[in-house]
Parts: structure tokens; C-alpha cells; sequence
């Protein structure tokens, strides 16, 4: 078994991405020797997906912020870093469909965007930008079960997507 399928099996998820990182052939990363180091990032909905957590190599859940503030062997923060680094540069390829329920708010997938950019956007020129890329369609339906007015749900248009990338 290759290590892609093997990650992704762990993860539950079978649309795993192998970030471009420049770091990961530097042959002086550690003063013991030579480490190799493969990164993988699976972009999912942790709600969905139940961690096999019995088999190495025992993932767990852990938010951006929590894990940029913890200390990290070898340059694997730098590694985490160019990993975001490929996702923000690469935001219209990123499967963020994959991260949302099938049917969402806009203010959703603002907050969806803005945590992977980790930028706050403008909630006017986010939602023009996004209707204007035909990468979302408006449904019929409406939030349910909210104490304020609900709000309009949309859904991903695929053919949408192919045509921006």
C-alpha cells in the first residue's frame, strides 16, 4: 500500500492532497541525519467522518490555531505553514464542497473561506464575487429551525467550477 491510500484510509476520506512543500527534501532538516517527511491534508467535514483512531497513526481532530500554537519536531511547522501556504494560493482548486453540507448558508461558506484564508472578508463583496463565479446556485429552500429570519440555501454548482479552474 502506498502512503496516500494508507493516510487516507485513516482519515476516513478518499480525496486526500499531496501539498507541494520544498521543505521536504532539504537533507539537512535534522542534525541526526537524514528525515523524511510526507504530508498529506484532507480537506472534509470532521462532523461526517468517524477517526479510526485504533490504527496507527491514531488521528485526532485538531483546529488550525491550536496546532500552529503547538511545538512541532524537526520543520514540521514550517511544513504545516507551506501546506496552508498551497491551499490559500490554490483556493479555487480547493474541494471546499467537501466541507460544507450539501446545502449551506452564505454566511457559511464566508466562514469556510475566511478560516482558510484566515483573513476576514467583506460579507458584500465576498457574496457578489461568489454568485459572480457561478460557483454556487441559490435553492428553494431555507434555513430551518432558527430564532432569526432564516436564510436562503445554496448549493455548489459544479459546472460552475469547472469553468473558473
Amino acid at each position: 500500500m502506498t502512503l496516500l491510500p494508507a493516510y487516507c484510509e485513516s482519515v476516513g476520506d478518499q480525496q486526500c492532497i499531496p501539498p507541494s512543500s520544498p521543505g521536504l527534501g532539504v537533507v539537512d532538516r535534522h542534525p541526526v541525519g537524514r528525515v523524511v517527511t510526507v504530508a498529506y491534508y484532507a480537506l472534509v467535514q470532521t462532523a461526517s467522518i468517524k477517526l479510526n483512531t485504533d490504527k496507527p497513526p491514531h488521528p485526532t481532530w485538531q483546529s488550525l490555531e491550536d496546532l500552529q500554537s503547538k511545538p512541532m519536531a524537526f520543520d514540521h511547522k514550517e511544513i504545516l505553514h507551506e501546506s496552508l501556504l498551497h491551499i490559500q494560493n490554490n483556493i479555487l482548486d480547493v474541494p471546499v464542497e467537501n466541507m460544507l453540507p450539501t446545502h449551506f448558508t452564505l454566511s457559511e461558506l464566508q466562514s469556510l473561506y475566511e478560516a482558510i484564508l484566515q483573513l476576514p472578508l467583506d460579507k458584500r463583496n465576498f457574496r457578489k464575487k461568489v454568485l459572480k463565479l457561478n460557483l454556487i446556485r441559490a435553492t428553494s429552500q431555507v434555513q430551518k429551525n432558527v430564532t432569526h429570519r432564516p436564510a436562503k440555501l445554496f448549493t455548489f454548482n459544479r459546472e460552475g467550477k469547472e469553468s473558473v479552474l
